[in-house]
């Protein structure tokens, strides 16, 4: 959510140069809270590397979310394979691409 100051620190490591995603994840940004006008006024200040859905408040019930930022890894088939609560270095750093 745009008022989630972890959530800010993490977009900016997302938004690193030298920050790819690995070659197996495909990012999507769901924001439960936030309108659609509230986000495309924050991505005009803040940069988000990948698609954003949002006012998403259905989607965040669905998958439980509980606190911010909320991270889900999504396999292939649809099952959630990881979830991470809370803002994490080491987590962001796993799924960079390798050099």
């Amino acid at each position: 959510m745009i008022r989630c100051g972890w959530c800010k620190i993490a977009l900016e490591q997302f938004n690193k140069p030298a920050y790819q995603f690995a070659d197996n994840i495909v990012p999507l940004y769901v924001n439960p809270v936030d309108t659609k006008e509230e986000m495309d006024k924050y991505r005009s200040k803040v940069p988000i590397p990948f698609p954003v859905l949002a006012n998403a408040e259905a989607v965040g019930k669905a998958y439980g979310v509980s606190g911010y930022p909320t991270f889900y890894l999504i396999d292939e088939s649809g099952k959630v394979e990881e979830v991470v609560v809370g803002f994490s270095d080491e987590k962001i750093l796993e799924w960079k691409k390798g050099d």
